[in-house]
């Protein structure tokens, strides 16, 4: 039998998927060579970028209870207690985009946000203790999510291996998760070697690439886990049988 890890059956819709990313990156370059204020208009904070990808990861949130429920309902309490914590995972970081609601409701600060959060705003993920790891946490989840596929196998050999299938992006979405590797290696790493030691100036950040350069690339890693629980959906409304028991 044709592994579930090959929807879409068809392969130029595949490799269409595939090749999106590719094709926006080559837009936002573009974009940004060429019309550098409306570029730098679409990465400030709740702009275009920043508020795709809050109504993304939402969309996402929906997906994965929407699929949880269903393996609830075929029985399988493992599978569904898992899409759980994925389902919470996509609404944790949809409430940190928006700040919990902070800028939409007028919420003031706490005092230990306006101590320890280097934008003095309601967001875990920017108190300093979190920045040390937080982009090396981003390259773990990018690396993981576009290189698990090869482990999983691609023949049917029984039912756990179709489980596995509900956790791992396929090969056609890896693409989406290239940016978010790239440009925190590039924080991280790449710049640091090529400025401090082979004195590379062109490629201190600040110069053609910025911090704010990080939104295109949530952004499309955000469009790649949509994708990956509409495909698992789909999956599961093409099998109503799996996951009993």
């Amino acid at each position: 039998m044709e592994s579930l890890v090959l929807f879409p059956r068809n392969r130029a819709v595949r490799l269409a998927i595939f090749a999106v990313p590719f094709v926006l990156i080559a837009v936002g370059l573009y974009v940004k060579v060429a019309l550098g204020q409306t570029y730098d208009r679409m990465i400030q904070e709740d702009a275009v970028f920043e508020n795709l990808t809050c109504v993304i990861y939402f969309t996402a949130f929906l997906f994965a209870v929407s699929i949880s429920v269903g393996f609830f309902r075929r029985g399988s309490a493992l599978l569904g207690s898992l899409y759980v914590i994925l389902s919470l995972c996509f609404i944790f970081i949809f409430l940190e985009e928006i700040s919990w609601g902070q800028r939409i409701f007028n919420i003031n600060t706490p005092e230990f946000f306006r101590k320890h959060n280097f934008q003095g705003e309601l967001t875990f993920h920017n108190v300093r203790v979190m920045r040390p790891v937080l982009h090396g946490i981003y390259i773990v989840v990018g690396l993981v999510a576009s290189l698990a596929w090869i482990v999983v196998p691609r023949r049917e050999r029984g039912r756990s291996d179709r489980h596995l299938e509900y956790f791992v992006p396929d090969w056609f979405l890896s693409s989406y998760f290239f940016a978010v590797i790239f440009i925190y290696t590039y924080y991280e790493f790449a710049q640091r070697v090529a400025v401090k030691y082979l004195g590379w100036e062109s490629l201190r950040i600040g110069t053609f690439f910025v911090w704010r350069d990080q939104e295109p690339a949530e952004l499309l890693l955000a469009l790649g886990f949509l994708l990956f629980v509409v495909i698992n959906k789909y999956r599961q409304i093409r099998h109503p049988a799996f996951g009993v028991g």
